[in-house]
C-alpha cells in the first residue's frame, strides 16, 4: 500500500505557485501520490493541464487519480494532465439512469485509456452497500473507491465488504467521523474529520486491507480544513496513518 493525499486538504488553490508549494509539502512529509481534485485547482492548470505532469514529476509524485464530474468534455481534461484514474460521484436522483450514464462514461472512457472508479457518498444513489454492489455487478469495469466515512455514515461494515470486494477496490479515501448520527444530522464540514478524530477503527481497516493484499492507494482527504492549518492537519494524518502500518 501506497499513501497519497488529495488537494482537498488545501482547499481552493489560487495559483499555479500555491499549487506547487501543496505538493512540495506533500512530498517533503513523505506521501508517493497525489489526489487531483480538479475543481480546487487554478485556472492557469485547468487552460494548460499538460503542466500537470511536469510538476508531479519534479516533486517525486505519482498522479494517484482526480475527482471529475461526470461529463465527457472532462475526459480530454484527463487526457492532457495524463490522469489515468478518476473517481466520480453521481448526484442523478434516477438510480437506474444514475447506473446507465455510468455504464456509458465507462465505456467511452475504457476507449481512451481511463479508468472510472465509483466513490460511495451519502445522499446519493450509491450510499448503500446494495446499491453499490448492484452497481458493481452491472458494470463489471467499474472499480470502486472506498470512502471510509462515507461508509461509515451509511451503517456499512467495512471489514467484511473489503473481504467480499477486495478485487473492485482501486483506492482507499481515508478520513474520519467525529460521532455516529442519523444519515439526515451528518454535515459533511463538521462531522467528517481527519483521521484518528472521531470513531473509525482505522487500524482494523488498514489490517483487513493488508490481508486481502491490496496494494493500492491509501488517501488522506480532509473535507474541511483551515487554510492556515492544512501542513499540519496533512503532516500530522500522515504519521497516524504511518503509526498504524508500523503496528500491523
Amino acid at each position: 500500500m501506497k499513501l497519497a493525499v488529495t488537494t482537498m486538504c488545501w482547499g481552493k488553490l489560487r495559483n499555479e505557485k500555491e499549487l506547487g508549494q501543496a505538493l512540495h509539502t506533500a512530498r517533503e512529509i513523505g506521501y508517493q501520490g497525489i489526489g487531483l481534485e480538479f475543481r480546487l485547482l487554478p485556472q492557469e492548470i485547468l487552460r494548460s493541464p499538460e503542466k500537470l505532469p511536469q510538476m508531479l514529476t519534479q516533486e517525486g509524485l505519482e498522479n494517484a487519480g482526480g475527482y471529475f464530474a461526470l461529463r465527457d468534455e472532462q475526459l480530454e481534461l484527463a487526457k492532457r494532465s495524463d490522469t489515468r484514474v478518476l473517481w466520480i460521484v453521481s448526484r442523478e436522483k434516477d438510480c437506474e439512469n444514475a447506473i446507465y450514464k455510468i455504464e456509458q462514461y465507462v465505456r467511452k472512457s475504457s476507449e481512451v485509456g481511463i479508468s472510472i472508479i465509483l466513490h460511495n457518498h451519502l445522499r446519493t444513489c450509491f450510499e448503500k452497500e446494495d446499491e453499490i454492489i448492484k452497481t458493481l455487478r452491472r458494470i463489471p469495469q467499474l472499480g470502486l473507491c472506498l470512502d471510509t466515512a462515507h461508509a461509515k455514515a451509511a451503517g456499512i461494515n467495512m471489514v467484511r465488504f473489503i473481504k467480499e470486494y477486495a478485487d473492485r477496490i482501486k483506492l482507499v479515501h481515508l478520513k474520519d467521523l467525529r460521532q455516529v448520527l442519523p444519515k439526515s444530522k451528518i454535515r459533511f464540514g463538521r462531522d467528517f474529520v481527519n483521521v484518528g478524530e472521531g470513531v473509525i477503527d482505522f487500524t482494523e481497516i488498514i489490517s483487513t486491507l493488508r490481508d486481502v493484499k491490496y496494494d493500492g492507494y491509501l488517501m488522506l482527504e480532509i473535507d474541511k480544513t483551515e487554510k492556515n492549518k492544512a501542513d499540519q492537519e496533512v503532516r500530522r494524518g500522515y504519521e497516524y496513518i504511518q503509526t498504524i502500518i508500523r503496528k500491523i
